[in-house]
């Protein structure tokens, strides 16, 4: 499950980085995009950027 997790967090972060507004910012460096998972069970949070997440 937390795998699946993951890859959503991923490509909803692949999906945010096609806006038009963000893609210009991503280039402009003005903007970086950055998932979080939170393992409620565990009380752990683990980050995901965009980069690794388009990789």
């Amino acid at each position: 499950m937390t795998a699946l997790v993951r890859a959503n967090v991923a490509a909803q972060l692949q999906n945010l980085a096609t806006h038009p507004s963000v893609t210009r910012a991503l280039a402009e460096g003005a903007l970086a995009l950055h998932g979080w998972v939170f393992d409620i069970g565990a009380g752990t949070v683990e980050t995901i950027d965009h980069a690794v997440a388009a990789a």
